[in-house]
């Protein structure tokens, strides 16, 4: 069988995908400033047997498509490549170089899996019953993201699905955890200036104190969710900052707020951010203060297709993968500018668990660590994924 053929090629490719990672690692490049490793993703490619390979598509994406032997659909396999503004402290050998910017969220994984994927699909290319479209993205970090771009520059034309994957290591290595429907939320992102009159500490009848305003304000907010919102819809609101700079003995003039909304479905989305107008409207005008506001909808949730993700369960089960498992996952609060893809095309969005032994830490932590052995597998997981569903695809 075809997926067969290409988990023994990728097998034996073990430690080369781990030397492209550890290699991207070393030089992890903040959002929008990606130039060494999109040369490197173009580099790869560059004298194999790909259809074309486009560079630039949006401000740095990288697109090669693999022409298959036979007719049939196109799937889309993407990975992004951009790092982190976070300083690395793994102490790693091949730790980044760059100390304003880490691979503290494993996009160096997905760019690896994601070649791997490709140059094994490559060496069967003419049994392919369709079309490969890989997309090597840049920016999914600072929204608006670089998905956006990518669309607007064709990036999907002629595409009838996608897949993508990220890696997680708060879920156990060998596990791919997925979800129909929604699977991560929304994102929404806000600053508020709350602003009074500054004065002397002693004099508060003489002032208009926007601390005590943007305190009612930061816990009034909580109760859209815990009292305005449905139940049986999933958000959370998030103040990061609270800045009121400023002397012990001296009231400011204004506090800033920032922050985050995450939500599951643009209804959510839609009365989350007319009850915090609400609030804030009524909060300033009690305590006789002003406000000016940026509130911005940064990306929609991430909702799989259900028909693609019965065929990866299907997938799976008809050609298993050695130390592989699919297993339903939990819903997850964070946000992903894939949902750009997926509300264009079905598609699928699935998190490669990525544990390590002994302590693990989160994504965007410093210290952030994967199981590199996890990697192979999600490469012989998209492959046999794409693979099934050109297949199938071909079949009706």
């Amino acid at each position: 069988m075809l997926q067969e053929k290409v988990y023994e090629i990728l097998d034996g490719k073990a430690e080369e995908i781990v030397q492209i990672r550890r290699h991207l690692h070393s030089i992890a490049e903040p959002s929008m400033h990606e130039v060494e490793t999109a040369k490197y993703i173009r580099e790869f490619y560059q004298g194999k047997d790909v259809e074309w390979l486009h560079y630039p598509v949006g401000e740095n994406g990288v697109v090669a498509k693999i022409q298959g032997g036979k007719p049939g659909k196109t799937i889309a396999i993407r990975a992004d490549f951009d790092a982190v503004g976070i300083k690395e402290e793994t102490g790693l050998p091949y730790a980044s170089k760059n100390p304003n910017a880490s691979h503290a969220c494993g996009h160096d994984v997905h760019t690896a899996v994601a070649l791997e994927t490709a140059d094994a699909l490559m060496q069967v290319r003419q049994e392919l019953p369709g079309n490969i479209i890989m997309i090597h993205q840049y920016n999914e970090e600072i929204p608006p993201g670089g998905a956006r771009e990518m669309i607007a520059d064709g990036v999907l034309d002629g595409v009838d699905a996608i897949i993508g994957m990220h890696v997680w290591p708060a879920y156990e290595s060998g596990t791919i955890q997925y979800r129909p429907n929604i699977t991560m939320t929304g994102r929404s992102r806000f600053k508020v200036e709350i602003i009074g009159v500054g004065g002397h500490g002693s004099q508060p009848d003489k002032c208009i104190d926007p601390i005590i305003a943007a305190c009612h304000f930061m816990t009034a907010i909580q109760t859209i969710v815990s009292r305005r919102l449905d139940p049986t819809d999933s958000a959370v609101i998030s103040v990061g900052r609270f800045d009121g700079p400023g002397m012990f003995n001296v009231i400011p003039s204004k506090v800033t707020l920032e922050g985050d909304v995450r939500n599951c479905s643009p209804r959510a989305s839609a009365f989350i951010h007319q009850e915090f107008v609400k609030i804030l409207k009524g909060i300033t005008e009690a305590f006789g203060c002003t406000y000016t506001l940026y509130y911005h909808d940064d990306y929609p949730a991430v909702i799989n297709n259900e028909g693609i993700v019965n065929l990866a369960v299907e997938a799976m089960k008809e050609h298993p993968i050695e130390g592989l498992k699919m297993v339903p996952g939990p819903m997850n609060m964070a946000s992903e500018d894939f949902a750009m893809y997926l509300q264009q095309i079905p598609g699928m969005f699935v998190f490669l668990g990525a544990r390590p032994q002994g302590e693990w830490y989160p994504n965007h932590n410093p210290k952030f660590v994967v199981d590199e052995s996890c990697m192979i597998k999600g490469a012989k997981f998209f492959a046999n994924v794409a693979i099934h569903y050109l297949q199938t695809q071909q079949e009706k």
